[in-house]
Formats: structure tokens, C-alpha cells, sequence
């Protein structure tokens, strides 16, 4: 209820549709990442380009370990970041092409093999984690 009785517009009557829809817009870079990572990364380095599964969960474990420790060192200067565009706007802008870069390069590997693929493989998903 507002301070006048009046029962407080519901998600809907807040904002219009179309700004919903532009706030969820700005989740697609990380779902896409999220649904790949979770869902296809380990059985496609696995089945599709026959790397070791254990080497495979090992690089995810440590891409999981360093993103840990990278989140709050970018989050900090996101925090402290003080431009004409904004704190986070330019972190963001100079995001996109190194995700778009790197996001290719992980389902794109070159021809390696054994522990070469799994530097590859943790090197890549890193990046990816820590522009997204």
C-alpha cells in the first residue's frame, strides 16, 4: 500500500513492455554463456574433440577458482571507475568484442591434444568468465 491507501502497481503497470523487454536484453550475453558452460562445454571437449573428461572438469574447477578471486578485483574498479559514460558503462563497452573473441575460440579450438588442450581450454574459459 502507498502512503495514501492505494494499493502499489503490480511488474507490470510499473514499466512499460518495452523497457522490460530491453532490461532483459542485457541478460542474453550471460545466459547464452551460462547455458553453454553448463550445459554443452564438457561433452563437446569431451565427445565431439575426445578430451580427457577429468582434464576437462579440471579446467573448468580452476577457470570456477580464479573467476572466485577476478570478480571482486573488476567489481572493485567497476566501483571506483568514475568516466563521463558512467562507472560500469565502459567496462561493459570494452567487454564485447574480447566475450565475442573469446566465446569463438572456445567452441573453435585449434587441433590439440592432452594437457595442450586443456591450457587451451582453461585459458579460454577464463577470459570468457572474466570479460562476461
Amino acid at each position: 500500500m502507498t502512503a495514501d491507501g492505494k494499493a502499489k502497481p503490480g511488474f507490470w503497470n510499473r514499466e512499460g513492455l518495452s523497457t522490460q523487454v530491453l532490461y532483459g536484453v542485457g541478460s542474453i550475453a550471460f545466459g547464452v554463456k551460462d547455458q553453454g558452460f553448463s550445459y554443452f562445454l564438457l561433452f563437446f571437449y569431451n565427445q565431439v574433440l575426445g578430451a580427457s573428461t577429468e582434464l576437462v572438469g579440471q579446467a573448468i574447477a580452476i577457470a570456477l577458482f580464479v573467476d572466485a578471486f577476478a570478480d571482486p578485483v573488476v567489481g572493485h574498479l567497476s566501483d571506483n571507475l568514475r568516466t563521463r559514460w558512467g562507472r560500469r558503462h565502459p567496462l561493459m563497452y570494452a567487454s564485447v568484442l574480447p566475450v565475442v573473441v573469446g566465446y569463438y575460440l572456445l567452441w573453435n579450438p585449434p587441433h590439440l591434444t592432452g594437457l595442450a588442450m586443456f591450457a587451451y581450454l582453461a585459458v579460454t574459459i577464463i577470459a570468457v568468465r572474466t570479460f562476461i
